[in-house]
């Protein structure tokens, strides 16, 4: 089968990805998760998080991502403030998955249920969390890959931070294009060298930066063979 995503251990077939968030979410129904709660992912960079993503919102709720290393304090008032239903982690997905729940499942998401919601940064106050239907993302994730030529060959890489709402130009759109994403570890993420090293290698065909990431990543005498980079934040 064609690879849906890739991580440093291995990778999810697409029909494997589709399987397995089946039962991901019917494992998450049997726990009492409806339709618009939230649940947390708290995942290092693994592929897991996708399987997790796509099986939180088949159960019709939204996942709300939060990076493992941030404060606990913020981490803390993320979870209270959302009322998340669970939080869910490698070992909560492996449990998941080795249970005897159903291994198909019909989606209960709809146009007008939530698909996640991401806090801001809390920097004129309080972080708030900003609610995403599914509607919105469908509608982002077509005119992204429309608008970066995605195809069934393409190989994306995420660079960013899960917990960021730019990791949805990566998370979403690769998949309605029947591509691969290559989720960066942070051992390479955090090493300019050894990303430019993997989109050689790997013959990745596009990504998204942050803009001082993107500046160094370009450097004029070097040329990657990419079909498209976007960026932003900071001053573009």
């Amino acid at each position: 089968g064609h690879r849906a995503v890739v991580d440093s251990t291995g990778s999810f077939t697409y029909e494997e990805l589709d399987r397995k968030s089946d039962k991901f979410a019917s494992w998450l129904c049997t726990q009492g998760v409806q339709v618009n709660d939230f649940v947390v992912i708290k995942m290092n960079r693994v592929k897991e998080f996708v399987l997790a993503m796509l099986g939180i919102q088949k159960a019709g709720a939204a996942y709300i991502p939060i990076a493992p290393e941030y404060p606990q304090e913020r981490i803390s008032y993320m979870i209270e403030d959302s009322k998340a239903k669970m939080i869910v982690d490698e070992q909560v997905v492996a449990d998941a998955l080795s249970s005897n729940a159903e291994e198909t499942f019909v989606s209960k998401a709809t146009n007008d249920t939530l698909a996640y919601m991401i806090y801001t940064s809390g920097s004129t106050g309080l972080p708030k969390g900003t609610m995403i239907p599914h509607r919105a993302l469908t509608n982002f994730a077509h005119f992204y890959r429309i608008y970066t030529g995605q195809n069934k060959d393409s190989r994306v890489i995420i660079h960013t931070n899960f917990a960021f709402d730019a990791s949805l130009k990566d998370l979403v759109p690769v998949f309605t294009a029947g591509g691969e994403l290559h989720v960066l570890s942070e051992e390479v993420r955090k090493d300019l060298d050894l990303v430019r090293s993997y989109i050689k290698d790997h013959k990745i065909t596009g990504c998204n930066f942050v803009t001082q990431v993107a500046h160094i990543i370009t450097d004029e005498t070097i040329c990657l063979p990419m079909d498209y980079m976007t960026m932003g934040g900071e001053k573009l």
